[in-house]
């Protein structure tokens, strides 16, 4: 699997933040101004602090980064989401045609954007303990499946991370939520080769002409990106940690 993809111009900006850093107060002041009402009603949900400030911080950088590439001012940018929970920018008007998703997992956060077309991002940490081989037996294609069983035991895992992360971005590229199912589509994994679609059931047929990339980023995490490119080219991403 290849590191990190190394920087040049790019149809895809990723960026990401580890969130158990330590942030002072008035920086935390700061990016808590920026929240709209419905934000700040989630922080406020969950029990533990520390929960709340990896949301804060997850969200300033979404609010940072488009702001900071559109030329806008973060706590001016408001949110709406589709039927099936995917947001989007809904206002300024301008800064519509901007596509991002936002995904986190363990101490990361990472979120990706585009201004030209539709986009997913999943991330995963290395070090956790599930889900469960057998959970790929359940909801996988048989052929991911038999693939992730060939695979020596200690690898097994982190073969049933690939996939996941690549189906889950997929499913958000889409919008569609777990309702196309897991096993209606399968990827192609190779060790020298970007991973391959492969549609299963008519329900997953794409809308778009997807590509995928996966790497690890800084060891610790799997990111699986999906972007759409056009006939000919490679989806080409860049990938950049986050200063606020």
């Amino acid at each position: 699997m290849p590191d990190s993809p190394k920087n040049h111009k790019a149809s895809i900006t990723i960026w990401y933040c580890h969130l158990a850093q330590p942030f002072d107060q008035a920086r935390l002041a700061l990016w808590a101004s920026w929240l709209d009402p419905q934000e700040t009603a989630r922080m406020n949900r969950f029990h533990r602090q520390a929960h709340r400030v990896r949301f804060l911080v997850s969200h300033a950088m979404t609010r940072e980064v488009i702001a900071r590439q559109c030329g806008a001012t973060p706590s001016c940018i408001e949110f709406r989401a589709l039927a099936q929970g995917k947001p989007y920018i809904s206002s300024p008007t301008a800064l519509q045609k901007y596509f991002f998703n936002l995904t986190h997992s363990h101490d990361m956060a990472a979120i990706a954007i585009s201004d030209s077309s539709p986009l997913g991002l999943d991330l995963e940490w290395l070090g956790r303990k599930g889900p469960d081989v057998s959970l790929a037996g359940r909801y996988f294609t048989q052929r991911e499946y038999k693939d992730i069983l060939k695979q020596p035991a200690h690898l097994q895992h982190q073969r049933l991370l690939r996939y996941w992360t690549l189906k889950e971005a997929y499913i958000k590229a889409e919008g569609w939520g777990l309702s196309a199912g897991l096993d209606s589509f399968e990827f192609i994994l190779s060790d020298t080769k970007p991973p391959r679609l492969h549609i299963c059931k008519p329900q997953a047929t794409p809308r778009h002409a997807w590509q995928f990339q996966q790497f690890k980023l800084k060891d610790s995490h799997l990111v699986a990106i999906a972007g759409v490119a056009q006939q000919g080219e490679t989806l080409q991403t860049d990938c950049t940690a986050w200063s606020p």
